[in-house]
C-alpha cells in the first residue's frame, strides 16, 4: 500500500511539473491551479488509468478537465 501511495505522489508531481513547463507557469501558480480546481484529487483518483498513458495524453486530459470546469489559466 505504501508503494502505491508513493507512486501516486510521484505521478502527481510529474503531472504538475509537465503542465507547469508546458504552460510556462511558476510553481506556486501551478500548485494553486491544481489544488483549487480539484486536479490533485482527480489525478490521484484516476492514477490507474492516467499513469499508463503518455505525457501528451496526460496534458490533454488536464486541459480537458480544466475546460470542462470553465477554468482558464490566463
Amino acid at each position: 500500500m505504501c508503494r502505491e501511495v508513493d507512486n501516486k505522489r510521484k505521478f502527481v508531481v510529474f503531472a504538475i511539473e509537465e503542465y507547469r513547463n508546458r504552460k510556462n507557469l511558476d510553481g506556486q501558480t501551478a500548485i494553486n491551479l491544481f489544488e483549487k480546481s480539484g486536479l490533485l484529487q482527480y489525478l490521484e483518483d484516476f492514477y490507474d488509468v492516467l499513469h499508463s498513458n503518455g505525457t501528451e495524453y496526460l496534458i490533454a486530459d488536464i486541459e480537458d478537465y480544466l475546460k470542462s470546469r470553465s477554468i482558464s489559466i490566463f
